[in-house]
C-alpha cells in the first residue's frame, strides 16, 4: 500500500483536487461493486451473494471501461501479478484471433475469461455492445476468498 504520509502530501500537491476526485470515484465504484455483489452477482459459481467472500472479490475486481468497438487485451500468466480471470457480467463482446482480428468465439455474459491462455494464442477481445460490463481480477484473489 501506499504510506498515509505520502497520499497527503500528494492530495496537497499542485494535482491534488483531481487526485482527489479520482479516488472519490474509486471509491464510490468500489462501494457500487459490492452492493451488486458484481463480479460474481452476473456468473453463475452456486456462491451465495451476501457471503463475505462474495463481497471481498466485489471490493477487490478491477472494472474495466470499454467502448464498443475497443479491445480488452488478455494479461498473460507471466505478468508480475501473476494469472488474471476476466469476467463479462452484461454486454456481449467476441474473442479474435490474427493480425485481421477474426472473430473465433462470442461471448455472453456470465462469461470467464482465463486471460493467459488467450494470451498464449495471441487473442484479445472486442466489445460488441455499449453496455458492456468487464472485471478482471487475479486468479490468487479468487483463490483466496474461495
Amino acid at each position: 500500500g501506499v504510506p498515509r504520509e505520502a497520499l497527503q502530501r500528494a492530495l496537497a500537491g499542485p494535482n491534488g483536487a483531481e487526485m482527489k476526485q479520482g479516488l472519490d470515484g474509486l471509491v464510490d465504484s468500489r462501494r457500487e461493486q459490492v452492493e451488486r455483489a458484481m463480479p460474481l452477482g452476473a456468473v453463475n459459481v452456486g456462491a451465495k451473494l451476501e457471503e463475505p467472500s462474495v463481497r471481498t472479490v466485489s471490493l477487490i475486481a478491477e472494472r474495466l471501461h470499454i467502448e464498443p468497438g475497443q479491445y480488452w487485451e488478455p494479461i498473460p500468466d507471466s505478468d508480475p501479478c501473476g494469472p488474471h480471470i476476466s469476467m463479462l457480467a452484461h454486454g456481449r463482446a467476441v474473442v479474435t484471433i490474427g493480425a485481421d482480428d477474426k472473430e473465433v468465439m462470442p461471448l455472453q455474459p456470465g462469461s470467464l475469461v482465463v486471460d493467459g491462455v488467450l494470451a498464449d494464442f495471441g487473442a484479445r477481445l472486442r466489445v460488441v455492445s455499449g453496455d458492456c460490463e468487464v472485471y478482471r481480477l487475479r486468479r490468487i484473489e479468487l483463490e483466496a476468498a474461495a
